[in-house]
């Protein structure tokens, strides 16, 4: 948890505080603050603000452990999968937005795809992602306009959290791994409005899990 504290130096009192939770956060309060979202996942249930969708079968709910946040299991059939999404809601922009998202996966293998960023409606629209899949032995960058440009991380995929950071701006789309700099993409940038996406997708008969600690995605 975060506490903020002021001190106005002019007062002789012992200081003031603020008129809002935006001039705290802000360094520069006069620009008006842009679209922003942050959900951690902790409680009983999901907010609903979010859209939980299974394709085939599959289950998903509060992970009851220690860090455990929400937890989806695709069906346990060749190419099952389940989203978590906004029900195409889309208020993040293609050319200035950000996404980070603290996630683990329960196997590194027989995955098909493992998608967390934005997206305007699924891996084949307008999308910025960080990605796993069969394939890949690393993470990687995924980014679509027309077509998908797929940018290679230095890191293994594996069992741990990461935190999995995504920026689509004017010029490139950029991939940070645990707040290192991994990929960076200049083709095929996202070119439509994008809503928060997660997406776990089976390869073989066998159900697949993940879990979600943290989700924030802003207008830059």
């Amino acid at each position: 948890m975060s506490y903020l504290s002021f001190q106005d130096q002019s007062s002789q009192v012992g200081g003031a505080a603020f008129q809002n939770i935006t001039d705290a956060l802000d360094p520069a309060p006069q620009v008006v603050p842009k679209q922003h979202f942050v959900e951690w996942f902790s409680g009983d249930a999901i907010d609903t603000i979010w859209k939980v969708a299974h394709f085939g079968s599959g289950s998903s709910g509060m992970d009851d452990s220690v860090n455990g946040g929400f937890q989806m299991t695709t069906g346990a059939i060749s190419t099952n999968f389940s989203t978590l999404d906004m029900n195409t809601i889309s208020h993040y922009d293609f050319d200035g937005s950000v996404a980070i998202s603290v996630i683990k996966i329960d196997t590194t293998s027989s995955i098909f795809s493992s998608y967390y960023g934005l997206s305007n409606g699924g891996a084949f629209q307008a999308h910025i992602l960080a990605s796993v899949k069969d394939s890949q032995s690393n993470y990687y960058l995924s980014n679509r306009a027309s077509a998908t440009t797929e940018t290679v991380s230095s890191i293994a995929k594996d069992t741990s959290y990461h935190k999995h950071k995504v920026e689509s701006t004017v010029a490139s789309c950029r991939y940070h791994i645990d707040d290192t700099l991994e990929a960076i993409s200049t083709t095929n940038l996202p070119d439509d409005k994008m809503q928060p996406f997660i997406q776990h997708r089976t390869s073989e008969d066998v159900a697949k899990t993940l879990n979600i600690l943290y989700y924030e995605a802003f207008n830059t």
